[in-house]
């Protein structure tokens, strides 16, 4: 189970436009809050997830879930 809901990370490139589409108002010099369920699967910001089995917590990155 994924347990962080947001994340903050800077958008650039190809990812401005994505992220317009998706109704995000980008700021491309800073940072923008983004709800994880809308990172790309290859991204590489780390999350906090839960094991739903043994319940451990740990960081992993988007590409690893």
């Amino acid at each position: 189970m994924i347990l962080t809901k947001e994340v903050n990370i800077h958008i650039k490139g190809i990812f401005i436009k994505r992220y317009k589409e998706l109704g995000y108002i980008v700021n491309t010099k800073g940072l923008n809050t983004i709800k994880v369920k809308d990172l790309p699967k290859s991204s590489q910001v780390k999350v906090k997830v839960k094991c739903d089995t043994c319940g451990i917590e740990k960081e992993l990155k988007i590409q690893e879930l």
